[in-house]
């Protein structure tokens, strides 16, 4: 079990909280990036568990100075190597590179002696309509599935794709409750839809039977 090294606070311009999830509980994040990154470790079924800034690794500053590092997030996978993260917008990288080389260094020299890999994920892959998405259907992650919802959408979709405004059209006296159903049915992977693009009432969904292959490449 990894405990946070340090605990995350706010620059005065950052956000900062916990994201608590199925795989982990109270999880800290200390910018809007790292909050839509843990989003996407929710709903990435090949996670097992992620723990934040995990572990502190000794390097020598550009200046020639002792310092620690503590990545952002160690993630373990159920059939592969656990991966350390650091999160952080392309625009600080640039700005920060001379002076972040060093870390950056340091942590894929500790992640390679521990048989880990060492990723860095920037704003180019958390800011986009998926993780928006997720964020928005991650809400209904505990949500109790009504069975006669689930069996009438089931039936109406078949081997179709249909959009969600037809489906909320199939329970007229009550189509919020089918709609909360839909979102959680996407959510839990019963159902599929592009993802990629920001989630409309005009967004089509079918009936999910390869929900393992439902991927977001975050670590390209």
């Amino acid at each position: 079990m990894y405990s946070p090294k340090r605990q995350v606070r706010s620059n005065g311009r950052t956000v900062v909280g916990l994201v608590s999830s199925h795989k982990n509980t109270g999880v800290q994040f200390e910018s809007a990036l790292e909050e839509g990154f843990l989003y996407i470790l929710t709903f990435d079924r090949e996670v097992k568990n992620y723990h934040s800034q995990p572990v502190q690794i000794p390097y020598v500053t550009v200046d020639g100075k002792e310092s620690l590092y503590t990545p952002d997030y160690l993630v373990e996978y159920l059939d592969r190597s656990p991966v350390l993260f650091e999160v952080k917008s392309a625009e600080w990288l640039k700005e920060n590179k001379v002076q972040y080389q060093s870390a950056i260094d340091a942590g894929k020299r500790f992640a390679a002696s521990n048989g880990w890999e060492y990723r860095i994920v920037t704003d180019k892959v958390i800011r986009t309509d998926y993780v928006d998405n997720v964020r928005f259907l991650f809400r209904f992650q505990d949500y109790a599935i009504d069975l006669s919802h689930q069996v009438l959408i089931e039936k109406s979709l078949g081997h179709s794709a249909k959009s969600i405004e037809a489906l909320v059209q199939l329970m007229p006296d009550n189509p919020s409750a089918l709609l909360s159903s839909i979102w959680a049915m996407i959510y839990k992977k019963k159902l599929s839809c592009n993802l990629f693009r920001k989630l409309t009432m005009e967004s089509r969904v079918r009936l999910s039977d390869r929900p393992f292959e439902m991927k977001y490449p975050y670590q390209l």
